[in-house]
Formats: structure tokens, sequence, C-alpha cells
């Protein structure tokens, strides 16, 4: 099945119990979380750096890379995926696309995982929606005041 990438946006304790305890339908549907974007894409986690300095570029903002604004870990299924308290300044920096920015962000991220592989991966619709889904989600964490949780487990 591979690796896979979620971010939940909510009390970040509350996920990473629920994380650890491999609860993973009371985290989507609601009852944990108040969001939930899946970046389950056939990516890495260090991908999700790539992800990071396309958003900077698109928005002309400073890189601020996801893997350095990791802090608090919550929760973990041990040998298994890990969660972890994404820091604010990330958070901002997504919030500052707009959803319609989703298509283009996605294509030119897969164009550069591609590129980090040594292939040519072109746009697809899940990578727009589940960049959509982040910006959704950001943008509601910051307007509650929630925790932004990354989670990975394989």
């Amino acid at each position: 099945m591979g690796l896979s990438i979620e971010f939940y946006a909510g009390d970040a304790e509350t996920i990473g119990t629920a994380f650890s305890a491999v609860d993973f339908e009371q985290l989507r549907d609601g009852r944990k979380a108040i969001a939930y974007a899946d970046l389950s894409l056939h990516v890495g986690v260090e991908d999700l750096d790539l992800l990071s300095a396309g958003i900077a570029d698109h928005v002309h903002r400073p890189l601020i890379a996801l893997l350095d604004s990791l802090r608090a870990n919550v929760g973990v299924i041990e040998g298994e995926g890990s969660a972890d308290v994404v820091d604010r300044g990330w958070v901002t920096l997504v919030s500052a696309l707009e959803v319609a920015d989703a298509p283009a962000v996605a294509a030119e991220w897969m164009r550069q995982v591609g590129e980090s592989r040594g292939e040519r991966l072109g746009p697809t619709d899940c990578a727009s929606k589940a960049v959509g889904q982040l910006i959704v989600l950001c943008k509601k964490a910051l307007i509650e005041r929630a925790d932004v949780v990354c989670v990975w487990y394989l």
C-alpha cells in the first residue's frame, strides 16, 4: 500500500491520541478533528518540502520547509507512524494560497517530485484535490485557532 501522509486540524492531543489508537475513522469524519487532508499520493515525507517550496514560490514568500516545521510529537504507531504538530508559520504560508491556486501548485509539485526521481510526472486531479484540501484545512485552522498535525504511517 505504501506511505500514507495526512493532515488534521483540531486539538493536537486529541488528534495524537486517536492516531496512536489507530482510530482514523473518527479523525476523518469530524468527531476528533475539524478538518482533514489526504496527501497520500505515492510521495515520500521529504517530497512535502518540495510542496513547501512550490507554495512559497507561488505566493512570493520565503520558504518554510514542512520538515523543519514539525514541532511536538503527539502520537506514534510504534515503528509504523508518527503524528507531529506543525508550526503555525507553515500553516500561514499554505493559507496564503487560494483554493483556485491548487491545480497550478499541485502541477508544479508533481513536476518537482518527478524531477527529483528522474521521472516525468504530470498534473493529476488527485494532487490538485489534495492540495486544495490542505489549503482549506490550513485556513480553517487559522480561523478556528486549531492545531495542525501532520501524520505519516505505513
